[in-house]
């Protein structure tokens, strides 16, 4: 049969997917919806929720709790839920639960930017609360549930994928996607029995739920809105930002011992002088700031302002300023997409990676924005690297595997060699780009492992396609994998070159 009867046979029963998934979904544009959502700096993400009660303090718990019990019954009654559900079962608990996610997500995000680590105290969730009362008032609770209702439609969709079916109680109970849920999942499995999304099947007496073709239909359009939103972008930038953080507060000399060398040859190509005043970007814990050698290079004349979106951060770097009696160098909270500092403040604005975690093309900019005519922009860190030695794909098969099914590319969060200068800003002048090459090994399968894929987020596009569960025990399967790679190979085979780059210009 050829291509163009085949496309031609398939095209009919496309067509009617489409007309059944938008009869039964009577899904709404939520791509509006979801940046407003963005705007008003809210997240929604299950896995955020689900780490409430290990780093949420009782009393910041508790305000949470009640402010989403609160605003559930003020809001989610007639004639609200019919606007927003129109002809789809009215469940009653889905108003709480929205609210609740939204918010604990939210809270453990912030918690996160602000402290280095998903830490809520009563101030974080006062925040949260405060930022979702804004977006109700602005934008109405209907909005709020449907950006619930389409992120739990993902997650559940993956573990159905996933797995082919899951019986009812496992549905519910989230035993293999979302197994913190503190009630049943049992108002999600309605509306997605409605929307045509899932259906019930009883095979040996028991109950079973699986996806209807009409699911998939639903899946997508719902995950082009989400990705057109920015959401999913701005979601794997959290999750990549958050491990990040955990890596670098990590044991990362298990894999590279010589990275520090990286760091200084950066400070050396920055080219600063004592006594210039100098920005640095992702400042972190400090650890480009004095093991890097930022602070020594402008001397005791310069000065030396150091950002990072993380208070957490903030005061490990103030600490460790105050041992070595650093008064010339000050910490900052902020982004740098948005930097609090007037225009020309600095002879020189860098950052050692930290790049990946932001808008580039708005950083770079704010970044020339607040540096004089002349001054120095500098930016450096590891790009993509190259993961084909036949060890490592053995060792990593599994990640290689879901990749394939999923025609996805295994890959670091880093930019390809090359790319990091187009995104400065065209003004800039006398570009010069040096590469240079670190290289470690991985010695040791549970620490290699944890950094790699809990850490260093090398693999987190991929592990999105995957529920909770599923995530688990792949970690597990590498371990092993990687213990019986490292007994059949010696340190030298399991070298891995980390190649760098680094990109300066003048504003």
């Amino acid at each position: 049969m050829s291509n163009a009867v085949g496309l031609a046979r398939r095209a009919p029963r496309a067509k009617a997917l489409r007309e059944e998934a938008a009869l039964v979904a009577g899904l709404p544009d939520l791509t509006g919806a979801m940046r407003a959502f963005l705007a008003a700096g809210l997240m929604l993400d299950p896995w955020l929720a689900g780490l409430g009660g290990e780093h949420v303090t009782f009393n910041s718990q508790d305000l949470l709790h009640r402010a989403a019990e609160g605003l559930a019954s003020e809001h989610w009654r007639e004639p609200i839920i019919t606007r927003t559900l129109h002809e789809l079962p009215a469940v009653r608990g889905l108003g709480h639960r929205a609210a609740l996610e939204v918010v604990m997500s939210t809270a453990v995000a912030l918690g996160h930017e602000q402290f280095g680590r998903p830490y809520v105290d009563l101030g974080v969730a006062n925040q949260a609360v405060d930022r979702m009362e804004a977006f109700i008032r602005d934008h109405g609770f209907g909005a709020l549930v449907w950006s619930y209702l389409a992120v739990a439609l993902l997650e559940n969709h993956l573990a159905l994928t996933h797995y082919g079916a899951l019986r009812e109680d496992e549905f519910t109970s989230g035993v293999h996607h979302r197994p913190w849920v503190q009630t049943p999942l049992d108002d999600e499995l309605v509306l997605g029995v409605a929307w045509g999304a899932y259906r019930i099947r009883v095979r040996d007496d028991r109950r079973w739920v699986e996806l209807n073709p009409a699911g998939d239909v639903i899946y997508e359009a719902v995950r082009r809105m989400l990705a057109e939103s920015g959401y999913l972008a701005e979601r794997l930038r959290l999750i990549n930002l958050s491990q990040f953080n955990m890596a670098e507060t990590g044991d990362a000399s298990l894999i590279a011992p010589g990275y520090g060398d990286q760091r200084a040859a950066f400070t050396a190509f920055t080219d600063l002088r004592p006594g210039m005043r100098v920005l640095e970007l992702g400042c972190g814990m400090g650890t480009q700031t004095f093991e890097g050698g930022l602070w020594q290079a402008i001397g005791p004349a310069g000065e030396l302002v150091c950002l990072d979106p993380a208070v957490g951060m903030l005061r490990r770097a103030e600490h460790r300023a105050t041992e070595r009696g650093a008064q010339n160098v000050r910490f900052v909270q902020g982004r740098g997409e948005a930097l609090p500092f007037a225009d020309d403040r600095f002879d020189a604005a860098v950052g050692f990676q930290f790049l990946e975690f932001t808008d580039a093309r708005r950083t770079l900019a704010e970044m020339a924005r607040v540096v004089r005519p002349g001054g120095v922009l500098a930016v450096g860190g590891a790009c993509q690297l190259t993961l084909d030695q036949p060890w490592f794909h053995d060792w990593f098969l599994p990640i290689f595997t879901v990749a394939e099914k999923h025609a996805l590319q295994v890959k670091s969060p880093y930019y390809d060699p090359g790319r990091i200068p187009d995104l400065f800003p065209e003004h800039c002048q006398q570009m010069q780009v040096v590469y240079r090459d670190a290289r470690g090994r991985l010695e040791e399968a549970e620490a290699s492992v944890h950094l790699l894929v809990q850490g260093a987020s090398f693999f987190q596009e991929i592990l999105e396609v995957l529920p909770w569960r599923a995530r688990q025990e792949l970690v597990g399967d590498l371990t092993a994998r990687g213990r019986a790679v490292c007994a059949r190979t010696s340190p030298e085979e399991r070298t891995v070159t980390f190649p760098g780059e680094f990109v300066r210009a003048t504003a």
